[in-house]
């Protein structure tokens, strides 16, 4: 982990490439070789090998997502993101039991909410800065926001109880940020959350 962070403060792209191709061999290799690591005795309970390859696997990715979180405002971590809850959902490692993987997806929604409050609080309209310097923002801006609902999404995807409780927060920022900008993510969120065997 600390040589993954050291390559990240010289390359951060890189880093960004390389953590959910990691993160997806870690549970194919954790997936395979599940029997002799998490043993098959008969004092063992049915499906305890899965439980365990699913908590190993979400532990990891809260320690990959450590690597992106201090990059809270650059897209390519938001895309890092969305990658790694891809990789989440696919594979099914999400379990509610689990009160760490719980509160890693928790803090996974924080950063999303935060995504939607920050990217809009007015600033980017300042006087003081020039048109051009305006507009590349917000192209950065609306890219961060986009990434950002489609992260939400996909933690609706990988659980929706994970959602529900602050579904009215999220709207009302959502809310917000559609006055502004209008993104396909919107709907694609709306359409989880109306089916929910999706």
């Amino acid at each position: 982990m600390q040589q993954l962070q050291s390559i990240a403060i010289a390359d951060r792209a890189l880093v960004h490439e390389f953590v959910p191709v990691l993160f997806a061999h870690y549970i194919q290799a954790l997936s395979k070789h599940r029997t002799a690591l998490f043993g098959q005795s008969s004092h063992i309970q049915p499906g305890a090998a899965l439980d365990q390859v699913r908590q190993c696997s979400m532990n990891f990715f809260s320690v990959l997502s450590v690597l992106v979180s201090d990059q809270e405002h650059e897209g390519s971590a938001w895309q890092t993101r969305l990658a790694l809850l891809g990789i989440a959902n696919k594979e099914n490692v999400f379990t509610g039991k689990h009160a760490p993987s719980q509160m890693t997806m928790h803090k996974a929604l924080e950063s999303v909410l935060g995504a939607l409050s920050d990217d809009w609080n007015g600033e980017i309209f300042s006087f003081f800065l020039l048109i051009y310097h305006i507009q590349i923002h917000l192209v950065e801006v609306s890219q961060r926001t986009t990434l950002a609902i489609q992260c939400l999404s996909m933690i609706t995807r990988i659980d929706q109880d994970l959602v529900s409780p602050i579904l009215s927060k999220i709207l009302s920022r959502l809310l917000q940020v559609s006055f502004r900008l209008y993104s396909p993510s919107f709907s694609v969120f709306i359409n989880i959350m109306l089916n929910t065997d999706s």
